[in-house]
């Protein structure tokens, strides 16, 4: 997969995020990409992501992976994933932009529906995203939302205890009250945290002030 690394469109605590092009634009990939990347030292979570999103594939309202590759670049081994570009940033950018009201009940209405699908379609398949809020979901270039950003979800009952090497965490706004006390992270979590993207999305602020 022979793809050239553009400029840099974020970054979090183990990965950062480019925009990329395939050298060829006949190798059946779209000409515009982003690229999430890290160490390969520290790439697990970033592989769990990707392991992830082959499952998930099918499903309109998450984030496409494209395949994964490794490079080296200022003297370090990377590991990439090439992932699905959403051009119009994040949902907490529109709603940055939108001022202090909040967006429109319209709109609302049918990013929660699109986020709903979403949801269901990865419990169904057995996983729970673990990190439902507004960064986590981008906007595409048809105006609709896609989940992205796999790299703590689990599967459906898994333990604290059996996940090794695996720290379970998630953003305190939205974590659900079982999470803050240390229980089962399950498909309930989500959900909680979705009723959270909606009262931001509605209200222009967050539904906790902590």
């Amino acid at each position: 997969m022979d793809w050239v690394r553009g400029e840099k469109l974020g970054h979090g605590s183990f990965a950062m995020v480019n925009l990329a092009a395939p050298r060829k634009q006949s190798c059946g990939l779209p000409p515009l990409m982003a690229v999430k990347s890290c160490g390969v030292s520290h790439s697990s979570s970033l592989v769990n992501e990707k392991l992830i999103l082959d499952e998930l594939k099918d499903c309109p309202e998450i984030i496409r992976c494209f395949g994964e590759s490794f490079s080296y670049e200022n003297g370090e081994k990377l590991y990439n994933v090439l992932l699905e570009y959403a051009s119009g940033g994040s949902l907490g950018d529109k709603i940055k932009k939108s001022g202090d009201g909040g967006l429109p009940e319209s709109e609302v209405r049918q990013y929660t529906e699109a986020l709903l699908k979403g949801l269901n379609y990865i419990h169904k398949i057995g996983y729970v995203h673990c990190d439902i809020k507004l960064q986590n979901i981008l906007m595409g270039s048809n105006g609709g939302v896609k989940i992205a950003d796999f790299g703590l979800a689990k599967r459906v009952g898994r333990r604290k205890d059996d996940c090794s090497g695996f720290e379970l965490r998630g953003t305190p706004l939205y974590m659900s009250p079982e999470m803050v006390a240390g229980g089962e992270q399950g498909t309930a979590a989500d959900i909680w945290a979705l009723g959270c993207v909606v009262a931001e999305m509605l209200s222009g602020a967050p539904a906790w002030r902590c």
